[in-house]
């Protein structure tokens, strides 16, 4: 479990009311938490304040759920076992030579055997863990935090929903929710950062959340929460005396970093740190990148704007319409026209899928599986969440266009034949062509759970 950050107030400061004050960074041999003061906004201009904390700076507080977790490859013949360090465990997993690996800190010895716990990842996008035994487990792969010299932002960049790119961790919740602020209301993403983003003379940044309000466990508002980072990201780096995988040297161990532009990488090690991404349910902290994994759009993008965003379910809406008929419900034709409504007024919205798609003709599509194991249906990941970009009328027909965060992997529909009017049939679109989407309206209540916004 990540630990929760230790609060420290800067010697002569009163820290605002509600703001957080503390120093993550990824230096050295782990993801660190400093004693230091954080970001503060003075008369409405944000200016980072590195005063040290009462008594010094002290020595730096390592978060053991940041340790660089190390890769390496298999020998041959390995099979991973459910149970704890028992040889009678049943069989889960046979692990090709060379399968991809990560240890997981944890060993144990049964008849004189070494076991060792791993997560390995014997096909793309599937990772399992279990115990493995300890001959040919050989680690040759480290995680490394790599300085950022460059500016996190271009100056001359605006923020946009194809910077975004998730990989690494199941947090498409952050992912979505930044991308589809970046599209609707980009100033915000730059706000969120200080220094300005293009600022290169500090090798750290402060990153403003907002932390939610909840009075009788309804949410009231939010206040800020600053995290101030290092300007570094996680990738990996072969051990020296190893024969480390040249494919993953340098690679970014979670958000894709392209054409330079670094602020969603820098976000999501910030958001991971900021311990504060599970408050809204619980009000635990999580200060790991482990711990990113599953959210809410909602959630997040109340937490990334300050503004209060709910989720409205799609269950309740007519699911009998036929697709590419152009008879939709009333109810669907309000839905739609809330959505365009809400872009159009500047909002940045999310669109999530449930855990699978019983019942709907989804069920017996081309399956597959997605970047961190979603269940994936002719190009729809299931458990997943997307952003809203915009809406559009065609053909008679009205569409959603969503983007996924993987940047890549999307559906589109095409017309059985040329003079049919019912048969709109979906088929998968991979790669970068496939990031967005289109999603007819009949499909929004058949392949949808539920929209994040703000007053929808």
């Amino acid at each position: 479990m990540g630990r929760r950050h230790r609060r420290v107030a800067a010697a002569d400061q009163t820290p605002l009311p509600g703001e957080q004050e503390q120093q993550i960074g990824g230096v050295g041999n782990a993801f660190q938490v400093e004693q230091m003061g954080g970001a503060r906004e003075e008369g409405g201009t944000p200016t980072l304040d590195m005063a040290q904390a009462a008594g010094g700076i002290g020595d730096a507080i390592p978060d053991p759920s940041f340790n660089p977790q190390q890769l390496g490859r298999l020998g041959r013949g390995h099979t991973l076992r459910t149970r704890a360090g028992a040889d009678n465990g049943e069989s889960i997993t046979k692990l090709k030579k060379g399968t991809l690996f990560q240890p997981m800190g944890a060993t144990d010895t049964v008849d004189g055997v070494l076991w060792t716990r791993i997560k390995a990842q014997p096909s793309k996008g599937v990772l399992v863990e279990g115990w493995c035994k300890g001959t040919g487990v050989e680690t040759t792969v480290q995680t490394v935090y790599t300085p950022i010299t460059d500016p996190i932002m271009p100056a001359d960049h605006t923020p946009s929903a194809n910077d975004v790119r998730q990989h690494g961790s199941g947090d498409c919740y952050l992912m979505a929710s930044l991308a589809s602020v970046a599209q609707s209301q980009p100033g915000k993403i730059v706000e969120m950062f200080n220094p300005h983003p293009s600022d290169t003379s500090s090798s750290k940044v402060s990153v403003r959340f907002f932390e939610i309000v909840r009075q009788d466990y309804e949410w009231v508002g939010t206040k800020p929460s600053w995290v101030t980072v290092d300007k570094s990201i996680p990738t990996r780096q072969a051990i020296e005396g190893t024969d480390g995988d040249d494919e993953l040297q340098g690679s970014q161990r979670f958000a894709t970093v392209k054409d330079a532009v670094y602020w969603p990488a820098i976000v999501e090690k910030a958001f991971a740190g900021w311990g504060l991404r599970e408050s809204y349910l619980n009000g635990s902290a999580s200060g790991s990148y482990d711990k990113l994994d599953g959210g809410h759009g909602y959630a997040t993008l109340t937490q990334i704007t300050g503004e209060i965003h709910t989720e409205t379910r799609l269950t309740g809406l007519n699911q009998d319409v036929e697709r590419g008929s152009g008879a939709y419900s009333p109810d669907l034709v309000a839905m739609f026209d809330r959505i365009k409504d809400n872009l159009a007024g500047g909002g940045a919205m999310t669109l999530s899928t449930p855990q699978h798609w019983l019942g709907t003709d989804r069920e017996d599509m081309k399956s597959g599986k997605g970047l961190t194991g979603e269940d994936l249906k002719a190009g729809l990941a299931a458990k997943h969440e997307y952003s809203i970009i915009s809406t559009s009328e065609r053909g008679g027909l009205k569409y959603i266009q969503i983007r996924n965060p993987w940047g890549e992997e999307g559906q589109k529909y095409v017309r059985a034949g040329l003079m049919s009017r019912g048969a709109l049939k979906i088929y998968e679109v991979s790669g970068e062509r496939g990031a967005v989407s289109d999603v007819e309206l009949s499909d929004l209540p058949r392949h949808f759970d539920a929209v994040g916004a703000k007053g929808l």
